[in-house]
């Protein structure tokens, strides 16, 4: 049995029948509303990681350019 016969051989269409009824296609779309909320929250926290790491470097930027302003 070669690869093209084994990747044949155990795709089945049957397990992916609830893509084609359509007495599974509210629930379908439930999951895509889910999948859809859990990337835009993902990405929210990737977003607010990434401002947090920057403020705190814009402060201490800040603060040693305000000591050295300050020593003159």
């Amino acid at each position: 049995m070669n690869v093209y016969e084994f990747v044949n051989s155990s795709f089945d269409i049957s397990s992916f029948s609830f893509l084609l009824s359509f007495s599974s296609l509210p629930s379908f779309i439930f999951f895509n509303i889910l999948l859809t909320l859990l990337l835009f929250l993902i990405i929210l926290f990737i977003q607010f990681t990434i401002n947090f790491f920057l403020l705190f470097i814009n402060l201490f930027n800040y603060s040693t350019y305000s000591v050295l302003d300050a020593s003159g």
